[in-house]
């Protein structure tokens, strides 16, 4: 079982370094788990019987997970040390399973299964009995810090059985605790700001000369007045063209920077027309999706005009203004 799990890590460890989503979990809590009065595990001991009802004690769980848009996939390993209550005896367990998960915002629902191996000790160091069986599990987790989460896992256990009609009995066991979420950091996309040509200014057309005017001639010399010269058109002042802003997004951290010009553009389009705000977001991404969403409910945009969708590829984060039908 050791050599299993050292091949198994070693693998992980080396197929991690070239994959890029992924994240890794380490989870700590405590474990409960209810024994069959069948569970072969310390039913005989050479001087007398045991039986044990029920153990506590603590839960440390890690696993690797490699993921798929909203779906994700790996092993998981778990190792609890519990007391039985009462006694001088204690019950560690060691599992292997392999995890699939499905993230929905904030919401995480997963379900494992694997191999575990059950040791029966007294005072600590003297071991009593040991068997293998097989581990179920359902993990619920949700995000309540940023890389934390809280998680509630009931488990099914099929150990050995005393009975010989049937070989395996079930028994009930329970974990909740805390994750610390370890993954790569996606780095935000650089803005290229487009250069700003201006047009060309409009031609301006020459005034058409004056054709001059012979008088008649008359018996007395008139004194000919000279024709005033004419003014030409003063060129008109190019306009300066306001320079538009370029629309960018920033976040100091995992929070939205209000002075994003991307912001006020989408407040403007909403209040112009009833539509639909829609932020795509990469599952990574899902701390600032909500950052963003909560910016526009404090600047007049109504919930129920917000859409979040997750499993973006290409773009951290992508805002989109959909007119209502």
């Amino acid at each position: 079982m050791k050599k299993l799990i050292f091949l198994v890590t070693t693998a992980l460890l080396l197929i991690s370094t070239n994959a890029l989503a992924w994240e890794t979990t380490l989870d700590a809590g405590y474990y409960g788990r209810l024994f069959n009065q069948k569970d072969q595990l310390g039913a005989t001991r050479p001087r007398q019987e045991t039986k044990i009802d029920f153990t506590s004690g603590l839960a440390l769980d890690s696993n690797i997970l490699f993921s798929a848009k909203s779906f994700s996939f790996g092993p998981e390993l778990s190792i609890n040390y519990g007391w039985v209550s009462g006694t001088d005896l204690q019950v560690q367990t060691a599992a292997l399973s392999l995890l699939s998960q499905y993230s929905h915002g904030s919401l995480n629902f997963g379900l494992k299964a694997g191999a575990s191996t059950n040791i029966l000790t007294q005072d600590y160091m003297d071991k009593i009995d040991a068997d293998t069986g097989f581990i179920f599990g359902f993990k619920a987790s949700a995000d309540i810090l940023d890389q934390q989460r809280f998680f509630f896992e009931p488990q099914l256990s099929l150990t050995p059985s005393t009975d010989p009609k049937s070989p395996l009995v079930p028994s009930f066991s329970f974990v909740f605790g805390v994750q610390k979420i370890f993954k790569p950091k996606a780095e935000p996309p650089k803005h290229v700001e487009k250069p700003y040509v201006a047009p060309p200014p409009a031609p301006i057309a020459p005034p058409k000369e004056i054709t001059p005017v012979s008088l008649p001639e008359a018996p007395t010399v008139v004194e000919e007045k000279k024709p005033e010269p004419v003014k030409l058109p003063e060129p008109p002042t190019p306009t300066q063209i306001e320079k538009p802003k370029p629309l960018v997004l920033n976040f100091i951290g995992n929070e939205v920077d209000p002075a994003s010009t991307l912001l006020e553009a989408v407040i403007k389009a909403y209040n112009k027309a009833p539509s639909i705000v829609l932020i795509s977001h990469k599952v990574e991404s899902t701390n600032r999706a909500n950052s963003v969403a909560s910016h526009f409910k404090k600047n007049g945009i109504k919930p129920e005009h917000i859409k979040l969708k997750s499993g973006l590829k290409d773009k951290s984060i992508k805002i989109s203004v959909v007119p209502k039908k």
